[in-house]
């Protein structure tokens, strides 16, 4: 009887008599992110009975792709699995529920930007009230009879006042960032929003087919791929200039982003630096034809205005990741798993990143490396002495293309753009400008038949300068100063330097023309750079690029 029983069950199986689905309740739990793209992992679990049964998985998004659908069952010894199916839904009640918490969020939001808004306003009139009473405070000095105390106080009561401007700028500076994120998030819920009411927002369920030797627990695990999910690499470099061997403290970090339609709420995160968006076939080499090119046809526009729309239809919108303001923390570092053909880091904690297309931020490693400073001044193009690190990179973890915000111990310096740097190799990035340097450049005056600039044939011009550099800094201090000769893309432009002094560092091949000086500069003192070069030319030539 029981076998009778099997094979009726199988049959019906087989031909698809309808059963009712048992749902099953899933949690995302694991998210490998890459940089175009993510894999996405849930876990559920229910109690069937014995015999054939259908269980259903809903709430998948539709960006999910449908052949990246994978199920793992775990359930009673000779339970059989058939194979999973997704099918695409869109009800009113699943609209009707996402709408009222977009705008839930939206509204939120908005309440958090009015509070940023107040605190700015509040913080504009205090300037304002402060404004007036310096002015009154100036004003009634200024009429006379003043005596000496009220105008020391007057000088003391500046300086606060100064101090209280400069803290009042920096917090409306700070709150205005802010708000400029909220409105980030708040144009993505928008964009959802409008999406919803076009009809383009849907969810998918998969249902699998099992049979069960006897009633028990079994244990699901689905993933897909989503495609509107991304990472990139970020970095904070805080060089600490003051110890006796300078270091950089370097804070590797990764932006993650998603709009895929589902939340993931303390999930195990993991950033890999595989492609599989990029596809898996070796190109064709073979199939490169010559031709004559057809006769090209008068193209008519309508109207300049439909053109402009038309181009702009066609142009490729970029889609940009706002870098965030970051602050030096201690972080938990990721885990790094490294293959043959591609780098993970996994996070140690569990992660929450919301499908609203926020950049949401992780921290990978963080590590200290050995720096070589040095001062650099290219006169010709700046009058200023630039500090410029050369970092030993020495960290596990290859560093990636990405934006960097540079900070020389707490001040901001800049940001700048990391290069491709594996551990062993070494790069120069500049940490802004020293300010107890002076650097002055000059064209040195020279009478010749009356002009006082410079030397003048029919064809030739002789330039003359000279780089006056001095040190405000209590001890001395080693400077690179770095002029260029000018370069000629012409035979009859010829270019030659007349003097340098001091005496110039030997050439560099790989730039050529450029002269380089190192000069030790004592503690309140200063040196001098003559340089001088001559430029020949046909005569009646007229020749750009001239100084």
């Amino acid at each position: 009887m029981r076998t009778i029983a099997f094979i009726v069950s199988a049959l019906a199986s087989a031909a698809g008599v309808a059963t009712a689905a048992m749902p099953v309740e899933t949690k995302v739990t694991e998210v490998t992110v890459y940089t175009r793209g993510a894999r996405v992992i849930r876990t559920g679990q229910v109690v069937l009975r014995a015999g054939p049964a259908v269980v259903e998985f809903s709430g998948i998004p539709a960006t999910a792709t449908d052949s990246s659908i994978r199920l793992a069952v775990e359930g009673p010894k000779g339970t059989k699995y058939y194979g999973v199916k997704l099918k695409s839904i869109y009800t009113p009640e699943f609209a009707e529920e996402r709408i009222n918490e977009i705008k839930k969020k939206m509204e939120g939001l908005q309440v958090e930007k009015d509070d940023f808004e107040d605190q700015v306003k509040g913080r504009e009139a205090e300037m304002e009230i402060l404004k007036s009473l310096a002015k009154q405070s100036a004003s009634s000095i200024g009429s006379g009879g003043a005596k000496a105390a009220d105008v020391a106080g007057l000088a003391s009561a500046t300086g606060s006042v100064g101090k209280k401007f400069q803290s009042l700028l920096a917090g409306n500076r700070r709150d205005q960032r802010a708000m400029k994120e909220l409105d980030r998030k708040i144009s993505a819920l928008q964009k959802e929003l409008n999406d919803i009411g076009a009809g383009n927002l849907g969810k998918k369920t998969a249902e699998a087919e099992l049979e069960l030797p006897k009633e028990g627990p079994v244990d699901f695990t689905l993933s897909y791929m989503l495609t509107d999910c991304s990472w990139s690499p970020v970095y904070d470099l805080r060089l600490d200039a003051a110890k006796a061997k300078p270091e950089i403290r370097l804070t590797f970090g990764a932006n993650v982003i998603q709009r895929s339609g589902e939340d993931w709420n303390g999930v195990k995160l993991k950033l890999s630096t595989a492609r599989p968006e990029q596809g898996t076939q070796i190109p064709d080499p073979s199939n490169w034809w010559l031709d004559f090119m057809p006769e090209p046809r008068p193209v008519a526009y309508r109207s300049a205005a439909k053109r402009s729309v038309a181009m702009e239809a066609a142009a490729p919108q970029a889609a940009g990741l706002a870098d965030e303001d970051s602050v030096a923390v201690q972080m938990e570092q990721a885990e790094t798993a490294r293959s043959e053909y591609a780098t993970s880091f996994n996070i140690t904690r569990a992660v929450t990143v919301p499908s609203d297309g926020s950049s949401h931020r992780v921290g990978i490693s963080e590590g200290v490396h050995p720096v070589s400073l040095m001062l650099v001044a290219v006169p010709r193009l700046a009058q200023a002495a630039f500090i410029e690190a050369k970092v030993d990179y020495d960290g596990d973890e290859a560093l990636m293309p990405g934006p960097a915000n540079l900070f020389l111990g707490d001040d901001f310096s800049g940001v700048a753009r990391l290069e491709s740097t594996a551990p062993g190799e070494s790069f120069t990035l500049g940490f802004g400008q020293d300010g107890n340097f002076k650097v002055e450049r000059k064209l040195l005056t020279k009478k010749a038949g009356g002009r006082g600039v410079f030397i003048w044939t029919k064809t030739e011009r002789t330039y003359n300068w000279v780089t006056t550099i001095e040190n405000y800094h209590s001890g001395p201090r080693t400077i690179e100063v770095r002029e260029q000769l000018p370069r000629s893309r012409q035979e009859k432009i010829t270019v030659s330097s007349l003097e340098l002094s001091p005496a110039a560092l030997p050439d560099d091949s790989s730039r050529p023309g450029m002269k380089r000086w190192s000069i030790e500069v004592p503690a309140k003192g200063k040196a001098k750079i003559v340089f001088s070069y001559s430029v020949k030319f046909p005569e009646n030539a007229r020749v750009y690029g001239l100084e």
